[in-house]
């Protein structure tokens, strides 16, 4: 299959997927499903069949061949595009015939009239077609009532606002009003007499109860079909003449449900303010029904995203959905379903948003529910548009099928949205002219049906055309007029979103002071909507990717040209690790009432004010210059930094800073410039802030205008990495097949034992479990086979040649500003870097230099993913020595645990490591001469011993932890070993799943329990670590986002461990063995586990034999703050 096609068969597998799945997650009913599934299978034949034999040519007997559409012959489309669009256009009609098909009009006809009504009601849920054929068929009995024939024209009116068209909805809603109008007390449960017209009367008060009931329902029911075609006006008169008749009849339950359709409809006018204020927040402190409750919170939940607080909008959609399984409502469920999705899209967590969607996609396709499938259409669109990177062939193909699907059935106000999501795809493709046609045609949409919300959406989308266009001045008035438009409505979201348009707008017109005042409004708009997004770890990572990454770039970007550096160092540190920090935080206030709070990091504060002032700079670099001082380190703090041309070509730089102590005496507030050295490199400078100097430089990474190979990107690490892992085993070992536990850039993963028994197999879980036998064939013999020395290895060289490109890329720029090291000097000068980005997996320690020296020669050297993170770990760190002064320190060393799976190879070695790390902290004369006695309470969990329950009973009582065994950094083979399967492929790890990733493989603690302690229960221990070494595979890898890497590592900082060992790549089993008995000989001394692993890599320098080289030692790493114990 072609690209294209791959993508056709991706949704109709995932469809099917879905259906597959248990009952309780994909919630249809049987016949349904096997409706889909046979439409799923038929839409694979049919994209195999059309790549197969290109097929020209449509199945006359549909009426929805290419001649009929009317916007897919319009748009801008690749063929393979438009072809693909038009095939499931078609499959979306021939789902509707064999839901017709099920309608067999004589199975009907020996029910009586109330019966046949009472089927309709059941079918509503599963078949729409064949629930408007019966219910044509029943309106045509000659003995119907009134009451049967409203109750018909009302079934009717609820089929076609989801079958469509809604013209017939809204048709059925006026017959259902007609025959109400008519309606005397006389006539209940009388045949009908003639509709007649004219408005219900408000004076209700002597009617029957049931006569009441029927014009209120017929009301509310026309008004609400006048608002989904755009009447607003008749709408409101409607919604008003429902409430009337409901105040007349007393009735509370009735006055709330038109109350909330009121706010609805004030919603759906585009005046987000007035609907939550007027009517939401005020209805919801109320006592209502459960039906009345679902409604409310479904609607609020909607504003409530719309307004950029979606924390709530979270909760409010939750217990909606809640409701709706109670009451027994799939309708209601998958409706919610697709709303909660949105929800999570808005604050970037992609993953979750489709998974919902996606539920409510298969259901309207199941019911025919056309209407519902337009808004699922759009909403997986717009998902696949807001990823990181965008995935504009989805996008395009879905918006297209919506934009047909709401032309066809009359559905306005999700044509609007169509053309609005199709005109920004445009734009970001470069096809400007047909982004304007179709904005424009969107603000007629808009105009029509008195949307004011997206009237403003449209200027802004607008603007930004003309801005790519190069009309500056165009884009700064249409985006202007969304930023009124928005701040009216108190759209804070999108106050936001144009904020920084106008910020990129000035920028490019070269007004940096216009384009600074923009961006940092945007900036404290952004921490507003951060202050209410809720406690979920995820969201909060999220909602930086999606919505304030960019905003921190950009501002950056023009800090740093106006020359203001130390603000652009404020500003960056602001932005690294804060899901990360707030869960430290949380945890040590937990542990330690009391404990100081950052007001940097804290939303609230930020949130009430509104400029870059002098004090938020000055308190941020204080806080930056103290932790640096607490730590005697110096910090090397990194930006990864994109900027844009109007058009959206990408330049990739580097921005570095070095906090230094000052040793000279130049004047305060000096700025020194350091000129270009090159085309690539703009300089940088130098600021004196009292007893400290930041000094600052900045070098291009990449560029898309270059027609060579970019300099440097998260490839040219990764393969670094691979080059390096594949050098630390045998030379003559190839295991071509990639590692199931391994990333999507990296396929190694680590192990260790001692130096004295055999080698054991990697620490990794085989890409299939059935490769066991396979991998135990190529690692068995390593101990008989030396390695050889691999000096003239044109693999190392050539990794070799990296680490030197890297250094002059990441060093030597800021190398003059480093503190000075002296070959034998007594007290070696720390580094703290602070990495971005793909910057995380880069070996610094192994970077060498000029000198033929590597950097950890030269430094001490450990990484945090942000000074909050440092300055809360080394808090930490303070708390645990400060409450253990007398007690010595103890391990708990966890190795070769029975393996919870039958193919999940045993690890012998770990038993020995496990019991050599204990071996150090029980024996080592050092500890004796330093605390007193040794560490007693040490204690090795090994084999049926290493079970979770055991294990996370014990790691809560230690001051130093070590696992070694088998360990993964995300979650793709949990369902695999949870249920044992025998030959599966991994899980797919989604875009935009920012879920805390990873586990450890352990010995099962029972019959039930998987084996497996998860990083999402790790977080949650309260631990007294001041190191926990992971002695396993790949534990410094995982997702990186702005929060840093989401890996195992992760989980333990959070849990209260001040430090982290972990590793980036496969090492030889025999060097890990060595590295750890030189890591501990120092450890047990001195406390100090950055110095540790400086010594350790030294030693194994200094062996000139088989392990001296960087792929033996480089991969390892601390995460945390360090520091030697004061005696």
């Amino acid at each position: 299959m072609t690209h294209d096609y791959m993508h056709a068969a991706d949704v109709a597998f995932l469809i099917l997927h879905l259906l597959l799945q248990p009952a309780d997650e994909c919630p249809m009913s049987s016949s349904a499903s096997k409706l889909h599934i046979i439409l799923c299978i038929s839409l694979l034949a049919g994209i195999i069949k059309t790549h197969t034999f290109h097929i020209g040519k449509r199945d006359g007997s549909s009426n929805m061949a290419a001649s009929s559409y009317t916007y897919i012959p319009k748009l801008s489309l690749k063929a393979a595009h438009r072809e693909r669009i038009e095939e499931l256009m078609v499959d979306v009609e021939k789902q509707q015939q064999r839901l017709l098909a099920e309608f067999r009009a004589e199975n009907y006809e020996t029910l009586s009239v109330d019966e046949r009504i009472s089927e309709a009601h059941n079918l509503l849920s599963t078949n729409l077609p064949a629930t408007a054929a019966l219910l044509k068929q029943t309106l045509t009995s000659p003995a119907l009532t009134v009451k049967q024939q409203m109750l018909c024209y009302r079934l009717l009116y609820l089929v076609y606002m989801s079958l469509g068209p809604l013209s017939e909805g809204q048709e059925a809603a006026k017959q259902e009003y007609r025959v109400v109008k008519t309606v005397s007390l006389s006539q209940i449960g009388n045949r009908s007499s003639a509709t007649g017209t004219g408005n219900v009367d408000p004076q209700v008060s002597t009617s029957s109860p049931e006569i009441n009931e029927m014009r209120f329902q017929a009301a509310l029911d026309l008004g609400n079909a006048h608002r989904f075609l755009g009447n607003m006006g008749d709408a409101k008169i409607h919604l008003d003449e429902a409430m009337a008749v409901a105040v007349a009849m007393d009735d509370t339950d009735k006055i709330t449900t038109a109350t909330i359709h009121h706010g609805e409809w004030i919603l759906a006018s585009g005046h987000l303010k007035d609907a939550i204020s007027q009517v939401f927040q005020p209805l919801l402190k109320r006592n209502m029904s459960d039906r009345n409750r679902g409604i409310l919170l479904q609607a609020f939940g909607n504003a409530a995203r719309a307004a950029a607080d979606w924390g709530p909008a979270k909760e409010y959609m939750r217990e909606a959905i809640a409701i709706a399984e109670r009451l027994n409502d799939p309708i209601a469920v998958a409706d919610r379903q697709g709303d909660l999705g949105t929800i999570f899209r808005s604050e970037g967590r992609t993953s979750d948003a489709l998974l919902y969607q996606k539920k409510q996609f298969v259901f309207a396709s199941g019911r025919g529910d056309q209407a519902a499938l337009c808004v699922s259409c759009f909403n997986i669109g717009f998902t696949h548009y807001s990823m990181k990177p965008p995935d504009y062939d989805i996008a395009l193909i879905y918006h297209s099928i919506h934009l047909e699907l709401a032309e066809r059935i009359g559905y306005l106000a999700m044509k609007s949205r169509a053309l609005n999501a199709l005109g920004k795809i445009y734009t970001a493709l470069r096809d400007y002219e047909s982004a304007i046609l179709l904005l424009e045609e969107c603000l007629e949409v808009h105009s029509k049906i008195g949307n004011h919300r997206g009237l403003g959406i449209a200027y802004g989308n607008i603007g930004t055309v003309y801005r790519a266009m190069g009309k500056f001045d165009e884009a700064i008035v249409y985006h202007e007029k969304y930023r009124k438009n928005a701040a009216e409505r108190d759209d804070v979201g999108g106050v936001a979103i144009m904020q920084r348009e106008l910020a990129m707008d000035y920028l490019f017109k070269e007004d940096l002071d216009m384009a600074e005042q923009y961006i940092t409004d945007a900036f404290f708009t952004l921490e507003r909507i951060r202050a209410k997004i809720g406690a979920e770890d995820s969201s909060r990572i999220a909602n930086f990717e999606k919505n304030q990454s960019e905003a921190f770039n950009l501002l950056q970007t023009i800090l740093i040209r106006k020359g203001k550096y130390r603000e652009a160092l404020a500003l960056s540190e602001q932005g690294r690790a804060r899901a990360l920090a707030d869960l430290i935080q949380q945890n040590q206030e937990e542990l330690e009432p009391g404990s100081p709070r950052d007001f940097n990091n804290d939303s609230a504060y930020l949130s009430t004010i509104s400029m870059l002032e002098e004090r938020f700079t000055e308190r941020a670099l204080s806080d930056i210059f103290q932790t640096a001082s607490e730590l005697n380190t110096t910090l090397v703090i990194y930006s990864i930094v994109t900027e844009f041309t109007p058009a959206g070509d990408v330049e990739k730089w580097l921005y570095s800073w070095v906090v230094a102590r000052e040793t000279t005496e130049p004047t305060n507030g000096e700025i020194r410039n350091v000129p270009p050295s090159d085309p690539t490199n703009r300089g940088g400078a130098t600021v004196k802030d009292g007893d400290w100097k930041v000094h600052f430089a900045k070098g291009m990474l990449s560029s898309e205008k270059k027609t060579q190979e970019a300099i440097l990107d998260d490839k040219h690490v990764n393969a670094l990495c691979r080059s390096l892992a594949e050098l630390s085993v045998k030379e003559n070992i190839d295991v071509k097949e990639p590692d199931v536990c391994a990333s999507k850039d990296q396929t190694e993963c680590t192990e260790a034992s001692t130096d004295h028994i055999e080698d054991s197999p990697a620490r990794d879980i085989p890409h299939r479990l059935y490769r066991q036998e396979k991998l135990a064939h190529v690692y068995g013999g390593l101990e008989e086979t030396k390695p050889k020395q691999p000096v003239t290895d044109p693999r190392l060289q050539r990794a070799l040649d990296k680490l030197r490109v890297d250094y002059d890329i990441f060093i030597a720029p800021i190398e003059s500003f480093l503190p000075e090291w002296r070959e034998g000097m007594a007290d070696v000068p720390r580094i703290t870097f602070i990495p971005q980005d793909y910057m995380f997996n880069l070996p610094f320690c192994a970077l060498l230099g000029p000198d033929n020296l590597h950097l950890i020669q030269k430094y001490v050297i450990s990484f945090v993913p942000s000074v909050r993170t440092l300055k809360l770990t080394n808090q930490r760190l303070t708390q645990l020595r400060q409450t253990s002064t007398t007690a010595p320190p103890s391990v708990l060393a966890v190795g070769n645990p029975t393996m919870p799976h039958p193919k999940i190879p045993a690890l012998p070695a770990a038993t020995e490591e496990a019991k050599m790390v204990k071996k150090y902290f029980q024996s080592h004369s050092s500890l004796s001469s330093l605390e007193g006695e040794p560490g007693t309470d040490s204690m090795v969990l090994t084999g049926n011993d290493a079970t979770v329950d055991n294990v996370r009973q014990k790691m809560t009582g230690h001051s130093v932890l070590h696992f070694a065994t088998h360990a993964e950094q995300d979650n793709r083979i949990v369902k695999m070993i949870k249920e044992g399967t025998q030959d599966c492929q991994p899980e797919r790890v989604p875009t935009g799943d920012f879920s805390m990733q990873g586990f450890l493989v352990l010995a099962r603690s029972h019959e039930n329990c998987s084996g497996l302690l998860m990083a999402e229960e790790v977080k949650d221990q309260r631990l007294k670590a001041e190191v926990a070494v992971l002695s396993c595979c790949q534990t410094g890898k995982g997702q990186v986002t702005g929060d840093g890497v989401l890996g195992l590592y992760r989980s333990f900082l959070v849990a209260g461990a001040a430090s982290v060992v972990v590793t980036q790549w496969k090492i030889y089993d025999k060097a890990t063995a060595q590295f750890m008995r030189h890591f501990y000989q120092d450890f047990i001394v001195h406390r100090d586990s950055a110095r540790a692993l400086r010594e350790a890599m030294l030693s194994m320098l200094a062996d000139r034999g088989e392990h001296h080289l960087p792929q033996h030692w480089a991969a390892f790493a601390l995460i945390g703050a360090s520091r030697l114990i004061q005696t």
